[in-house]
């Protein structure tokens, strides 16, 4: 990780991957939060709403409660960089979470629970890649962090994405492929937050 420039985080989207595991929580109910569906422009957040909506009964999304997505993952990674998330959501980065049930949403962005893994087949034509693709060209990002292991569809999705002229830099920050990689993972996001400011 010592090979990365500066990252100034007002001009830097991290794009990182939802959690199997997920919260039933229903103490904090909430719906105050923004959606990635008012950022993106009609056409691209019609379709990301249509999908979305054809896809809840394979995710089995239940909406009675709503909890920001960061507050709703509670696997290893969202647990062991609590205070990495924490970092990045006070300081001016973009973050953008790519969702088995959501497609991609917002940090902060209102989610149900749901029980579905990322799969690509679920959003087809490339949706997801075009949305991160949108979102950075919106937020004028010059650098795009994605924190994903290789082999997974979140790294193959974020490949996919034909980033805007105003990306000057664009980043794959996967941990080895060895066990731990959601203790590894973590530790990347860490550095990165104490690298950046």
């Amino acid at each position: 990780f010592h090979q990365l420039p500066y990252l100034e985080f007002s001009k830097t989207l991290f794009v990182l991957p939802c959690s199997g595991r997920k919260t039933k929580d229903r103490r904090q109910l909430r719906d105050d939060g923004t959606s990635i569906l008012d950022n993106l422009p009609d056409n691209l957040a019609n379709e990301l709403r249509t999908k979305r909506i054809g896809n809840v009964p394979a995710a089995k999304v239940d909406e009675s409660a709503l909890l920001p997505a960061v507050e709703r993952y509670i696997g290893s990674l969202y647990q062991a960089a609590g205070s990495a998330f924490a970092a990045l959501l006070d300081s001016e980065a973009d973050v953008l979470i790519i969702s088995g049930g959501y497609g991609v949403v917002l940090a902060r962005e209102p989610v149900g629970w749901y029980d579905q893994e990322y799969r690509k087949s679920m959003w087809q034509n490339n949706l997801i890649p075009r949305c991160l693709a949108t979102y950075a060209g919106l937020i004028r990002a010059e650098s795009v962090v994605g924190l994903f292991s290789t082999t997974t569809g979140y790294a193959s999705t974020f490949r996919k994405a034909t980033w805007p002229r105003t990306v000057k830099h664009a980043f794959l920050i996967s941990p080895e492929p060895t066990g731990g990689a959601m203790r590894k993972t973590p530790r990347a996001l860490a550095r990165i937050s104490h690298q950046g400011g």
